[in-house]
C-alpha cells in the first residue's frame, strides 16, 4: 500500500553454508508458500562475513547473536549502505 516500503529478500551465497533455517533459493527444495515475486529485491550474505559479525556484536556491542541473527543484521547493513541520507523521510 505504501510504495516507499520495500521487500528485501535475504538469502546465503552458497548451497553450502553455515546459517541454520536459511535457504539458498536456486538450490533449495522451494517451498509452495515461497513467491519470488514479492520482494523489490534480493541480496546475498556471506557465512564468513556473518560469524565475523557475531564476533564483533560481542565484543564491541555485548551482543550475544546467532549466526543467523548476524546474517540479517549484516543484510540490515547492506540494505542501510546503499540509502542515500538526502533521500530518506528522517532527513
Amino acid at each position: 500500500m505504501n510504495p516507499a516500503i520495500r521487500c528485501i529478500s535475504l538469502q546465503p551465497d552458497a548451497a553450502f553454508h553455515g546459517l541454520e533455517g536459511w535457504k539458498h533459493m536456486p538450490t533449495a527444495i522451494v517451498p509452495e508458500i515461497y513467491d519470488a515475486t514479492l520482494a523489490d529485491s534480493n541480496l546475498t550474505v556471506k557465512t564468513e562475513d556473518a560469524y565475523r559479525l557475531v564476533k564483533r556484536a560481542a565484543r564491541e556491542e555485548g551482543l550475544l547473536l546467532s549466526p543467523s541473527a548476524a546474517a540479517a543484521v549484516d543484510g540490515c547493513f547492506q540494505v542501510a549502505a546503499s540509502l542515500d541520507p538526502q533521500n530518506t523521510p528522517y532527513s
